[in-house]
């Protein structure tokens, strides 16, 4: 007969139950019976306080089918972790340091110091600005993921009224703030990161998150102890950038914008609302006129920016769309030296300069290159010339234009 032996999960803590489970029989008989809830059952639950191995013996007694089989399965008992702490408690009030005393093989700890206020470190620290009665609880965790909790109630002296600005987050390269006061003196360290450490409002820079703490001397000569934090954003890996697809679309056409830059980041697109989703790396923008989109990309403290231009024109190639200058001067003085044709619409053209005797002087299909006033490779007289242009643009549209330029020196 089919036989599934099963059991989830093979290990357990100290004072934990588990179900040890056989199948395929029609009767079923768990040695040895310590531990068991019901020996004569498919399923009992087992609740051992020292490792076992547990013997079924399985009866099948269907017609056509009787047999019998013994398995064994092993459940393994890990030892609990014993939750204990103790504490030193300033006398002027406030302050409370927390010492772990827990056994054994601990490997995490979880501290609740008030409603608001946790800790994973091992021995924390914490200040209580109202003092009072306070409920402190530990969860430990040992190497065999077994649990333990302790809970202590605290009563803490009320401290003079001591303040300490609360955490913060900058950007690698700027400051952070501190400050406190109530006392007489002060000196906060880590020092290195600090431009004034005996003050009571230096600035710190650090390059890597950190806490600092303020040793605060008081006018009745006690000495209290106050942390805060520094936490540190790194900015982009990358140069951030920007880019449209297309960059040239028909008013009432849908472009995509893609940011780049390091991932996760809280990416935000400008002008606010002119696309959708308004945040994302990638979004889809509706323009219906030429607009400049920037992306702002937040993580953590630091923000980094891209912009990307797209050109949104009215569909067809309208005759301001495409513009030839009726004087140029090419003098090699950096201004209005080369005779271009100009227009953003412009996919495909045909471009032709002929003198007054109707000889070429110039031609070209690349919409990037124009004529520099040379004929047969020298500087061509000045007067007047006739164009010839043909256009196609975007949208697939062609469109032919001639008219005159005139060449100064």
């Amino acid at each position: 007969f089919n036989f599934t032996p099963n059991i989830t999960p093979a290990n357990i803590c100290y004072g934990q139950n588990i179900n040890v489970t056989a199948a395929g029989g029609t009767s079923y008989s768990w040695s040895p019976p310590a531990n068991l809830s019901n020996t004569a059952i498919a399923s009992p639950v087992a609740n051992p306080t020292t490792t076992i191995i547990y013997t079924v013996q399985i009866d099948n007694n269907s017609p056509g089918y009787i047999c019998s089989k013994t398995l064994t399965t092993q459940v393994t008992v890990f030892p609990k972790p014993k939750a204990l702490f103790t504490t030193t408690m300033n006398p002027c009030g406030g302050g409370v340091n927390f010492f772990d005393q827990s056994t054994a093989n601990i490997a995490t700890w979880q501290w609740t110091l008030s409603p608001s206020i946790t800790s994973t470190v091992q021995n924390p620290y914490n200040f209580y600005y109202n003092g009072g009665t306070n409920t402190i609880i530990l969860i430990v965790t040992n190497t065999d993921g077994c649990k333990d909790t302790l809970k202590n109630i605290f009563t803490i002296a009320v401290p003079p009224p001591l303040t300490i600005n609360g955490n913060s987050i900058i950007c690698l390269g700027n400051k952070a703030q501190l400050g406190a006061n109530g006392g007489l003196s002060y000196q906060w360290t880590p020092t290195v990161s600090l431009d004034f450490p005996n003050f009571a409002n230096p600035s710190a820079s650090p390059t890597i998150s950190t806490q600092y703490s303020v040793v605060i001397t008081s006018s009745s000569g006690c000495v209290f102890l106050l942390t805060t934090n520094v936490g540190v954003s790194m900015p982009s890996a990358v140069t951030p950038s920007a880019q449209a697809n297309p960059a040239f679309v028909i008013t009432g056409n849908n472009t995509t914008l893609i940011y780049l830059g390091t991932p996760g980041s809280n990416v935000t697109w400008y002008p606010f609302g002119s696309t959708s989703p308004t945040t994302g790396y990638t979004v889809t923008a509706t323009p219906n006129k030429p607009t400049t989109y920037t992306a702002v990309a937040v993580t953590g403290a630091c923000a980094d920016k891209a912009t990307v231009f797209v050109e949104a024109y009215t569909e067809g190639c309208i005759e301001k769309d495409v513009f030839v200058p009726n004087t140029f001067t090419p003098n090699s003085d950096g201004q209005n030296d080369i005779l271009y044709v100009r227009g953003l619409k412009i996919e495909d053209i045909y471009f032709a300069v002929y003198n007054r005797w109707g000889e070429l002087v110039f031609e070209t299909t690349d919409k990037t290159k124009g004529w520099e006033g040379l004929y047969k490779g020298r500087p061509a007289d000045v007067g007047v010339f006739g164009w010839y242009l043909k256009v196609k643009c975007f949208n697939g549209e062609e469109t032919f234009r001639k008219g005159n330029v005139t060449l100064v020196r």
